[in-house]
């Protein structure tokens, strides 16, 4: 595919389709930027990682770092580029960059075609598209005459049914040897991978049940109507909170009371918040339960007999090789399919172990926390890339969300967030020993 091309006009896509002009400036989200700050960086991270353009020093300054703030206290924020301009840059000297930007990539392509750099600066692009589509998604100003033509192709229409099979099935996973990490092989076949990816190791992970689906809406909501969010003991105590207090930051309970949170974030009076309005709860109720690991975790402690999150080595264990994980993928709602969470169990994604939903749908949740593997080095030209975030106040994700592209569909793909930061698309399930 021209994944040059494909990122440019998923910018335009979102920037001018989705977002709209005339809401560039508009910053949805405290904790990120406003939305112009992605279109700029967008294009000056694959210009400085790929291409070096001439006359583009400003944009590969101003434009070269967002933010990822401590939640807790958005004062404690690593390096970044300035958060705001006097005057952000016009949509149409955002599109020339973009397109300076995509006929360079193309020239190198056709030159020598896709090279490492390309290939960091284009997984790049995926990722913001990807958050970029949550940002949206808390936005209150949207483009009304969005266009929503997508440059990949026609959505596929979103399946409705609710699945058939129980959501008490468990799987049993025996005990086994995982593979975590990219192998020497895997990083040359794939041309490139993050840094904390490797190196490649293997680690024993002992057996375990494994809930088939993740949990759901409807599910959930038992917990919120059993006093889930006013009950202290579902919120301490629990090896997430304590991880995180440990390394110094606030507990999910302190959490929930500062922020006034009564239930999960993408949920309302009338319904569930999609990319697009609200569909009815009744609607949405087999969609996956999109929440933060601090209310994953807590709805785990509320459930009780031992209910908790999966850990990284879990998740690896639930694929038998490979293939499996392919087949999952390939499946999977993934990279645009439906624009949006479907009822789980609705696609024919499950591993040949029985577990639905692994490689889309949402992100899931792992009670793993973010660190280098032994022997992580940091990549030379993006030194700051994980290792800013080896806090215990991140944790692993694994899998994909709708939005998630191409390029981050690997099995070593780690990403990262803070478990009281509610805006990714990202779901759980229930394991237990």
């Amino acid at each position: 595919p021209n994944l040059a091309g494909t990122a440019t006009g998923l910018n335009e896509f979102i920037f001018k389709g989705l977002i709209g002009e005339e809401n560039l400036s508009h910053q949805p989200i405290l904790l990120r930027n406003p939305f112009a700050f992605y279109w700029g960086h967008i294009s000056s991270f694959s210009d400085r990682i790929s291409l070096d353009l001439p006359g583009r020093e400003h944009e590969r300054e101003i434009f070269e770092r967002g933010v990822d703030p401590d939640v807790d206290d958005p004062t404690k924020i690593h390096r970044h580029s300035p958060r705001h301009q006097d005057a952000w840059p016009t949509p149409e000297e955002f599109k020339k960059y973009d397109k300076e930007v995509e006929h360079g990539l193309c020239q190198q392509i056709t030159e020598g075609g896709v090279n490492r750099d390309m290939l960091m600066a284009l997984g790049h692009a995926e990722m913001h598209h990807e958050t970029l589509m949550y940002m949206v998604m808390q936005s209150d100003k949207k483009n009304k005459q969005a266009n929503q033509k997508h440059p990949f192709a026609d959505f596929a229409p979103p399946p409705t049914e609710s699945r058939s099979i129980p959501s008490e099935k468990f799987v049993h996973i025996k005990s086994t040897q995982v593979n975590l990490g990219a192998s020497a092989e895997q990083e040359a076949a794939l041309g490139f991978v993050w840094d904390n990816e490797l190196p490649h190791h293997k680690a024993s992970v002992n057996s375990f049940n494994c809930a088939a689906f993740p949990v759901t809406n409807g599910e959930f909501q038992d917990f919120v109507q059993d006093g889930g969010y006013t009950n202290r003991s579902f919120w301490d105590n629990n090896e997430i909170n304590d991880t995180v207090v440990s390394a110094g930051g606030s507990g999910a309970w302190d959490w929930i009371r500062r922020e006034e949170i009564q239930r999960p974030l993408f949920w309302e009076d009338k319904g569930v918040r999609t990319l697009y309005d609200l569909v009815p709860h009744d609607k949405a109720r087999d969609w996956p339960a999109v929440v933060s690991l601090y209310e994953a975790a807590a709805y785990c402690k509320w459930l009780g007999n031992g209910a908790r999150i999966m850990t990284e080595g879990e998740y690896h264990a639930l694929f038998e090789g490979q293939e499996d994980y392919n087949h999952a993928a390939r499946q999977g709602n993934n990279n645009w399919k439906y624009q949006g969470v479907v009822p789980v169990g609705s696609m024919d994604d499950a591993t040949s172990k029985g577990v639905s939903d692994l490689v889309g749908n949402g992100w899931e949740w792992t009670s793993t926390p973010f660190a280098g593997f032994t022997g992580f080095k940091p990549l030379p030209d993006y030194d700051e890339y994980s290792a800013d975030f080896f806090d215990d106040k991140h944790f692993v994700m694994k899998g994909a969300s709708p939005f998630t592209g191409i390029l981050a569909q690997r099995m070593s793909f780690r990403n990262f967030y803070q478990p009281n930061y509610p805006y990714p698309i990202a779901k759980f399930r229930i394991v237990t020993n």
